[in-house]
């Protein structure tokens, strides 16, 4: 909790996953020793830590390719719009830099285009392809948190379960309940750092991002295998930074840094988490 927190309060987004892997670790070397089960730590846990973010980078330059090539046979069509005050405008920006708006064919010209915005015209089925857009991308945020409530609720449980602390369902309502206030009470500067920093996307590489990190964690659930929906979710943001060719080259090395660093720094909290604790007769 402490190496997460501390993470989050500079905008970094690492892995619970990681972190509580590595306070296991840092608690029960210290009271096992060479008891410890290594073998099992490398397998079950650390395998797919390491594996599941190259499995997202290169999913999402498979996927994102062949999306953009059905795109191609829709009716929509981006442009980007002039927003003043609450009406939004469409115009066609130009290769010299003029915009064309789109409903009289007008010409503006402008030194900087401060405030656009890139939306989509056109029909899906009759209904309006950025209205459909909004509403498929909004749904596939919500199955990439329900994927995280399948493969991270009960890992945290889990440790409090088997300490017979609490009953499954009263333990998992609770935990899914922390998790949730968590997101709104102190996420916004990592959801600022992976919505805009590691690379600039747009509605279909976040709709990417998104299905490649719901499917990948919610298999990983029904395998039994504990993944980090923050490392997988971030490598589909890196492979969408090789595609796009947009990515932050600085915030992606910091990032990387963190994940080196999260487990040596939450096994060394819990050790000393430990040891003060026994000292004090905890």
């Amino acid at each position: 909790a402490l190496t997460v927190c501390l993470a989050s309060r500079i905008g970094i987004p690492i892995s619970t996953t990681h972190s509580l892997t590595g306070a296991l670790f840092g608690v029960g070397f210290l009271v096992f020793g060479s008891a410890f089960n290594f073998d099992l730590l490398f397998k079950m846990f650390l395998l797919p830590l390491i594996v599941s973010p190259f499995l997202a980078i290169i999913l999402t330059g498979a996927v994102y390719p062949f999306l953009k090539f059905m795109h191609s046979f829709s009716d929509c069509h981006k442009t980007l719009c002039l927003c003043h005050g609450e009406v939004i405008v469409p115009v066609s920006i130009q290769k010299d830099g003029t915009a064309i708006l789109s409903s009289t064919g007008e010409i503006l010209t402008f030194d900087t285009l401060l405030s656009c915005e890139e939306r989509h015209l056109g029909k899906i089925f009759w209904f309006d392809c950025q209205n459909v857009l909004d509403k498929i991308h909004f749904l596939s945020a919500g199955a990439v948190s329900f994927a995280r409530g399948l493969n991270d609720t009960p890992k945290i449980f889990a440790l409090l379960f088997g300490a017979h602390l609490l009953g499954i369902k009263s333990g998992l309502f609770l935990i899914g309940l922390a998790i949730a206030l968590g997101g709104i009470l102190g996420a916004r500067r990592v959801a600022e750092t992976m919505s805009c920093k590691i690379t600039k996307i747009d509605h279909g590489e976040g709709l990417t991002a998104n299905l490649v990190t719901a499917f990948l964690v919610t298999t990983a659930s029904q395998l039994g295998m504990p993944v980090s929906t923050t490392h997988v979710s971030c490598g589909s943001l890196f492979g969408l930074s090789l595609v796009n060719k947009k990515g932050d080259l600085k915030i992606i090395s910091e990032i990387l840094g963190a994940w080196i660093l999260t487990l040596p720094m939450a096994a060394t909290l819990a050790a000393i988490i430990y040891f003060i604790g026994q000292r004090v007769g905890v």
